[in-house]
């Protein structure tokens, strides 16, 4: 789609995302047909930011997700935008999980924007949350750490971490492939993501008689291969990801190094379909299972949807990531048509939707959500997906509908 100011972005290394320049920089001013607007309203044009991680540890998975999130506004505006009157375009910077960067694109592009269809990252989120009291732009983020979940300016796109880690371990538990007196290796990321990850898991094993052996590792270690072999040699009998792609795809290769036959209970974001293109792809296919709030490609409104995604891609395969941000985008529309019809596309107009769409399925795309209460989590119940390289997106749901917490 075209994306207003969407640049060139850099990496440390020089890698290049190449982006589109089109449309004007928005300005307060006012919206179409007597709908009070100000700033990301320009005529018949919504502006959205879109802040991620694209040259950095997560960097396939956001990228993917931007296509969907684009395709999603692009078959959007040409059905008539929002409300019939506005189209939306994007305004895409690149913050490489870094705070001080997400800061800084933060603070340049939010005038320009209504909100933001995507901020993404734990603690890029954490950095320009006291902003977001005064700047009141809702944000959809791709984090679900207490600083997002508390704010009522934050959508999180995921259960809470906590609850998040707690439910893929229970699948494990409830799947019997793990027991009363086993011992599982948490592996972790040094990161409001991976701590939090690391401590549901934690309750999910000790409220069940598991013991668990904790393994912290940095955001930018690519090689988890001690970490692996000192669970083994403790006896692990399963391992719990709270952690990148990449460091999943190299746990899977440690353990299978190893000849050891474990499974690997994964985070929400410890996933790519991108993972089927590596040397992990088949140990992961094997012992790999992990929770997902998006509808996989052979399940009820997925196999539409991947079928759409993947047209739009010249027929190549899509990973799941690009149908979360496509999912992502049906709500922002939910948001951007209720505060419409309001009247009011304001920054606070659209904020103040947040309390009144009510639960929601994201189109029939996702597990039910409910925004109406900050702090506590969205999302109770997750599906638990596995590697799959025949289905559209590179997963299949292996739970029935979607799982929730124990009685």
């Amino acid at each position: 789609m075209r994306t207003s100011a969407r640049q060139t972005l850099l990496s440390a290394a020089a890698l290049t995302i190449a982006t589109l320049l089109a449309g004007c920089a928005n300005t307060s001013g006012g919206g179409a047909d007597g709908v009070q607007s100000a700033e990301g309203v320009s005529g018949s044009t919504i502006s959205l930011g879109v802040v991620s991680d694209y040259t950095g540890p997560f960097g396939a998975l956001a990228t993917e997700a931007l296509a969907g999130i684009e395709q999603f506004w692009d078959e959007q505006n040409a059905d008539g935008g929002v409300c019939s009157t506005y189209d939306v375009e994007l305004v895409v910077r690149d913050h490489q999980s870094n705070p001080q960067q997400a800061v800084t694109a933060y603070r340049e592009i939010t005038p320009q924007v209504a909100a933001y269809q995507n901020f993404a990252g734990s603690a890029t989120m954490a950095a320009i949350t006291p902003d977001l009291e005064v700047d009141q732009r809702i944000v959809l983020a791709n984090t679900a750490a207490d600083e997002a979940v508390d704010s009522k300016y934050v959508l999180p796109l995921y259960a809470k971490f906590d609850i998040d880690g707690e439910l893929s371990v229970r699948w494990l538990i409830e799947s019997g492939l793990l027991s009363k007196g086993d011992t599982i290796a948490s592996i972790y990321t040094e990161s409001d993501y991976g701590q939090l990850e690391h401590e549901g898991a934690v309750r999910a094993a000790e409220d069940n008689g598991i013991k668990v052996k904790g393994y912290q590792v940095k955001l930018t270690d690519t090689d988890l291969s001690v970490a692996v072999n000192d669970a083994l040699a403790a006896g692990a009998n399963a391992v719990f990801a709270g952690v990148t792609p990449g460091q999943t795809a190299s746990i899977a290769t440690a353990l299978e190094g190893a000849g050891a036959d474990l499974p690997i209970a994964g985070a929400v974001s410890a996933y790519s379909g991108s993972l089927l293109n590596t040397p992990a792809r088949d140990y992961l296919t094997e012992h790999f299972t992990g929770t997902s709030y998006n509808v996989t490609g052979e399940f009820e409104d997925g196999v539409e949807l991947y079928k759409r995604l993947s047209e739009a891609n010249d027929g190549k395969p899509v990973s799941s990531d690009r149908a979360n941000g496509y999912a992502a985008a049906a709500l922002m529309h939910q948001l951007l048509e209720a505060a419409c019809e309001a009247g009011d596309l304001t920054p606070e107009g659209i904020s103040a939707q947040r309390s009144n769409i009510g639960v929601t399925d994201f189109d029939g795309y996702a597990v039910d959500f409910d925004y109406s209460t900050p702090g506590e989590s969205p999302a109770t119940t997750a599906f638990i997906r596995q590697p799959d390289a025949s289905v559209p997106g590179g997963s299949r749901t292996v739970s029935d509908g979607a799982f929730g917490p124990a009685d």
